[in-house]
């Protein structure tokens, strides 16, 4: 972006990606998948449930959000909305996919991102 009111909407959207969806689906991933698998337990059902009520927050903020505009920084889509890709592909492999259908403005957003060719090639490449 160049314009400094598009400058200030993609820092935000960083910031809210950065500070508040990774860290909640990091952890929610380690607790809901990877925990057990690297032999260090059971996941905790209260850490599961407070990251379960997180995520719901940041996907409403998101909702309000894309429901003015097409991608999270504003018209066009940025590196910004690249940055969730991965965790909007991996929500459902952790059983978390009503999260994002439930919410129609960022299933939509969801469906944008991932009808991009440049997604539709790394989802080919990774699926052989």
């Amino acid at each position: 972006p160049k314009e400094a009111r598009d400058v200030g909407a993609f820092e935000q959207a960083a910031s809210v990606e950065f500070s508040y969806l990774d860290p909640i689906v990091t952890k929610l991933a380690y607790e809901r998948s990877f925990k057990n698998m690297m032999g260090h337990g059971d996941p905790d059902a209260a850490t599961v449930a407070s990251l379960e009520n997180n995520l719901k927050e940041c996907l409403d903020y998101y909702e309000r959000i894309l429901a003015s505009q097409d991608f999270v920084a504003g018209r066009h889509a940025t590196l910004v909305d690249l940055f969730h890709v991965p965790w909007l592909a991996f929500l459902p492999r952790i059983g978390l996919q009503d999260e994002i259908s439930s919410r129609e403005n960022v299933k939509a957003w969801g469906k944008r991102l991932q009808d991009r060719p440049a997604w539709q090639k790394i989802s080919e490449r990774a699926a052989h």
